[in-house]
């Protein structure tokens, strides 16, 4: 029997009846990434990635300004990744857009962002004082503080209450200036009261500063600096 009639040379048909051909199956990550859409592996991974940087603060193994830095770069990566897949990366630019706020202004009001977030009370009891924490909640009571009192307070991200005598602002002998990089300032002022502060009264803005209007010689002087967050005067009567 010669090769062209040999039953070697011509292939069996297939039919419907024959097995699937058997395929390779991917193993390890490649089997991972086979299962996952192929859009969700970014956002994937960004979130991966964000998690273990808070995972990193927590555990004192980074510092909140490096994974604020890193994260900033993370969300970058992303954006550039989704501009050039034509998709839209409007998550990314949001965040990260927040987190550059919040460096620039620890950084404009000269706070330290390492340290921990803090809710406090103080009462001074010394003419001159200073106070300066990252985050949350500061309280100045100036009630019962001796005279004359000077106190100057510098708070990144968060809240500043300062507590002052009714009486002594009626008297024009204080003196409170605030500056807020992002969010708004704050003096109550009664209609009867010919203390009028210098500047607006209250309202979100950009770079929002507000001051009262001292007699001669005020003897309670504050100078508040906030990056983000809000300045309150009570007068406490």
């Amino acid at each position: 029997m010669t090769a062209a009639t040999s039953p070697r040379s011509a292939p069996r048909p297939v039919t419907a009846e024959d097995p699937p051909p058997a395929v390779a199956r991917p193993t390890g990550w490649a089997a991972l990434r086979a299962r996952m859409p192929g859009e969700e592996l970014p956002g994937i991974l960004t979130l991966v990635a964000l998690l273990g940087l808070v995972g990193l603060v927590v555990a004192g193994w980074a510092a909140p300004t490096t994974a604020f830095s890193l994260a900033v770069l993370v969300l970058g990566a992303r954006t550039v990744v989704d501009a050039r897949s034509g998709r839209l990366p409007t998550g990314a630019v949001v965040v990260g857009g927040v987190l550059v706020v919040v460096l620039a202004a620890c950084w404009w009001s000269g706070t330290d962002l390492d340290q921990r977030p803090r809710w406090t009370t103080e009462r001074p009891t010394e003419g001159s004082v200073a106070y300066e924490q990252a985050a949350g909640s500061l309280t100045i009571d100036l009630t019962e503080s001796p005279r004359p009192m000077d106190v100057t307070a510098k708070v990144g991200v968060g809240r500043v209450i300062v507590k002052v005598p009714d009486a002594d602002i009626r008297s024009g002998v204080v003196d409170v200036q605030a500056r807020v990089a992002g969010g708004w300032a704050s003096v109550p002022i009664p209609n009867d009261d010919p203390v009028r502060p210098i500047g607006r009264d209250a309202g979100p803005a950009l770079m929002d500063e507000i001051a009262t209007r001292p007699g001669g010689a005020p003897t309670v002087t504050v100078r508040v600096d906030v990056g983000i967050g809000n300045v309150e005067v009570h007068r406490v009567r």
